[in-house]
């Protein structure tokens, strides 16, 4: 014990599970900032180039496509970690929970938890953003605008 009179780590968060879940949740938050970055930055170009005012921006920046192209990469590899990150939580709880039936943290882990509620609305949401961006031709502006709104919405 490094600090005497504190209590020694749950042994539920000694699983390897856990820390394949919280790796990948944490890099596909990372993926999801850039994506919202870039969509900022495709928002600010795409402004400069409405007002035919090619100034700072226009020529420091990449091309709309280039960016597009970009936002559409990070949002598929932060879908990517956010889907494993999910399914690996699932596996981990249902596994944690076998092993400690009577593990009040463990029963707490359910869709009312806000973190959990929150994971799972945030993959559905981006999994409509690929979707729509497959399927419906969703790209550029939309796509910006659609990324940068959530991103915003999970700093609240």
């Amino acid at each position: 014990m490094i600090y005497p009179g504190t209590e020694s780590a749950d042994p539920v968060l000694d699983s390897p599970w856990f820390w394949v879940h919280v790796s990948s949740l944490l890099f596909a938050y990372a993926s999801f900032a850039l994506a919202g970055v870039l969509g900022l930055t495709y928002m600010l170009q795409f402004k400069e180039i409405k007002k035919k005012h090619l100034g700072y921006f226009y020529t420091r920046l990449p091309s709309l496509q280039i960016l597009d192209v970009m936002n559409s990469r990070a949002v598929a590899v932060g879908w990517l970690f956010l889907t494993i990150g999910v399914v690996v939580g699932a596996v981990w709880t249902a596994q944690a929970r076998g092993a400690a039936p009577n593990d009040p943290n463990l029963q707490a882990m359910s869709l009312n938890d806000p973190k959990i509620f929150i994971a799972l609305l945030t993959w559905g949401i981006y999994s409509f953003a690929m979707f729509a961006r497959r399927t419906l031709a969703w790209s550029g502006r939309r796509a910006a605008w659609l990324i940068d709104a959530r991103v915003r919405l999970r700093r609240c």
